[in-house]
């Protein structure tokens, strides 16, 4: 027979203290809807807490037990405190119920638990998305499209009605990948309706997609209810910006070219004058690279004339100048098509906008006057073919090249494609 003492004077040692929740007080009710990251539950460093401790964290609630362990290694000891991270699943079913935090610790011969935290997790408020002016539905809920030449003046935003309480600022983010894209807008746009909101024009090109059916710049337009226990944010609508359509942009002149060729004779000894108007969305700080090339093709070759230099206040309000060396001009082969390409850079330098390109060729000059082209000495007759297309009251599409002659094989066979396009009568 075996007969145990106990001891009835003994006291149990007291609890470990009560876990912590980053960005919650104690004592107030616990919003699911502002911790759609999940939630931290710090655990407060113990007395005599030794390496290969095991931590066991308990979220108990009417759904489930729902249980996180962890071993303790020397860079817990240093730390000040230990977090487990509880995901926006366990918050979910936890909703309109009591739930009770706690741990505890055990090792061999040694085993402590802590004090409960008390929560009210509360029913998750449901923000639907904003409304944006002007975009179209896509396919996916929440998802729409928004042409870049909609925007010049600006997007406006409409926040849905009886969303905000008391005690709560109403902001609305237009967060685009880059930041020279992302704006906060944290007043209305008037007083007179406070739930509409204005992103001014010039955070839109930074979020303009790399092509008429690019999804890659695709963002998040929400808002946010801020309030003195923290915030909340609404479902997000998905946004994606058409580019501006490539005939908006401006193109690359040479004062001293013809419609389509340069006389060398004609430039100065300081250079071609260039020039490019202004566009949609500039500003002063966007990068422009202005180039001369050829291309594309296994000859391809292109020089920069203005390198990704920032736009100035000047530009903005005039165009852009600038001189094409008449050294780089002259190590073109007499006769060669050259083309003068613009890109500019909305985002910082991460993606350039190709504007229209300007293709010369020849070497002879334009009467400005009669529009009557004389052949360079190299070139000797020439002719002039050209084709338009009528497709709509307001707009053709037109175009011509200027052939020396006698000409090569390939271009004697684009005369006769463009004779046979004439007969047909599609042009």
């Amino acid at each position: 027979m075996q007969r145990l003492a106990v001891d009835s004077m003994a006291t149990l040692p007291p609890p470990l203290g009560k876990p912590v929740i980053d960005g919650h007080e104690e004592g107030d009710p616990l919003d699911p809807a502002q911790f759609r990251n999940g939630l931290v539950v710090r655990v407060p460093i113990y007395d005599e807490m030794a390496v290969s401790d095991r931590i066991v964290l308990r979220w108990r609630s009417p759904a489930r037990d729902y249980l996180q362990t962890l071993r303790v290694d020397p860079s817990t000891v240093a730390s000040q405190s230990i977090a487990f991270q509880v995901d926006f699943a366990v918050l979910a079913e936890s909703q309109g119920a009591t739930v009770e935090v706690s741990y505890l610790f055990g090792r061999e011969g040694a085993g402590l638990r802590s004090e409960a935290l008390r929560l009210e997790v509360v029913m998750a408020r449901q923000l639907e998305a904003l409304l944006v002016n002007r975009a179209t539905a896509d396919a996916t809920p929440n998802w729409g499209t928004l042409a870049a030449d909609d925007t010049l003046s600006g997007v406006y935003v409409d926040v849905p009605p009886g969303v905000v309480q008391p005690g709560e600022a109403l902001h609305v983010h237009w967060w685009g990948i880059s930041p020279l894209g992302q704006y906060i807008a944290e007043e209305p746009a008037s007083p007179d309706n406070p739930l509409r909101f204005h992103i001014p024009p010039e955070y839109v090109p930074a979020n303009m997609g790399r092509g008429e059916k690019d999804e890659s710049r695709r963002f998040p337009v929400f808002y946010r209810l801020v309030s003195a226990k923290g915030h909340v944010d609404s479902e997000h609508f998905f946004l994606r910006i058409k580019p501006v359509p490539a005939q908006y942009h401006p193109q690359v002149t040479c004062e001293q070219a013809g419609p389509v060729s340069l006389s060398l004779a004609a430039v100065p000894a300081a250079g071609a004058d260039l020039s490019l108007g202004t566009w949609s969305f500039i500003a002063e700080g966007q990068l422009l690279t202005l180039s001369i090339g050829r291309g594309p093709g296994p000859d391809s070759w292109e020089e920069a004339i203005r390198d990704a230099l920032p736009v100035t206040a000047q530009e903005v309000k005039a165009g852009v100048k600038a001189k094409l060396a008449k050294s780089l001009l002259e190590q073109v082969p007499l006769g060669e098509t050259f083309t003068l390409y613009a890109r500019a850079s909305f985002d910082g330098g991460d993606f350039f906008t190709e504007f229209k390109s300007n293709t010369v060729k020849g070497t002879g000059s334009v009467d400005a006057a009669t529009g009557i082209y004389t052949p360079g000495e190299d070139e000797g007759d020439y002719v002039i073919i050209a084709g338009a297309v009528k497709n709509s009251p307001l707009i053709s599409i037109w175009n011509y090249t200027v052939l020396p002659m006698p000409y090569t094989d390939a271009e004697a066979a684009c005369t006769a494609q463009m004779r046979q396009l004439v007969r047909s009568r599609r042009f």
